[in-house]
């Protein structure tokens, strides 16, 4: 069982490694947001999706010492967390597991707490752009004006607008 944890500890070192890597390019990639920097981006995304494939690949290995630990345990890989596999593990690799389990953790919060405010530059974002659209198109809301005499309100046709929708 010494072997597999090692692997396993390994796996888990290697994966905080490349997600503390993911974290700084997640960030980069929104310095590129609110820079508007479509160049930096890409290649941003880019570089995320080789981590992505890497760390796909790392999953697999740390699955892989897992089910390893699973049998030893005589348990089902399916059943076996880290979170079970650290309160029955020789006391040996508790301490080095729980590291490497928060360290974990505290990589993919950080990384998907930075993604949710890049989601929000995004649609925030898409919605400008679609307000922009709208004001150079004529498109959307149009303007309306209260009618005194009947009480209800019309549709100003008077402005006028950039592009004509019929063109």
């Amino acid at each position: 069982m010494a072997e597999g944890l090692n692997n396993l500890i390994k796996a888990l070192e290697e994966e905080v490694s490349l997600y503390a890597d993911l974290f700084v390019l997640v960030d980069k990639t929104q310095q590129a947001l609110v820079n508007y920097n479509l160049e930096e981006l890409a290649k941003m995304l880019d570089s995320q999706q080789l981590l992505i494939l890497q760390a796909a690949k790392l999953e697999e290995k740390r699955r892989q010492a897992q089910v390893e630990a699973a049998l030893f345990l005589k348990m089902s890989p399916e059943e076996l967390t880290l979170t079970i596999l650290i309160e029955k593990a020789p006391e040996a690799f508790r301490g080095k597991l729980g590291e490497q389990q928060q360290s974990l953790l505290h990589q993919v919060d950080k990384i998907n707490q930075v993604n949710r405010q890049n989601e929000e530059l995004i649609v925030d974002s898409l919605k400008y752009i679609d307000y922009s659209m709208n004001l150079i198109t004529g498109g959307g809301d149009e303007d309306k004006t209260y009618d005194q005499k009947l009480g209800t309100e019309k549709k100003d046709q008077a402005k006028s607008k950039i592009f004509d929708k019929r063109v």
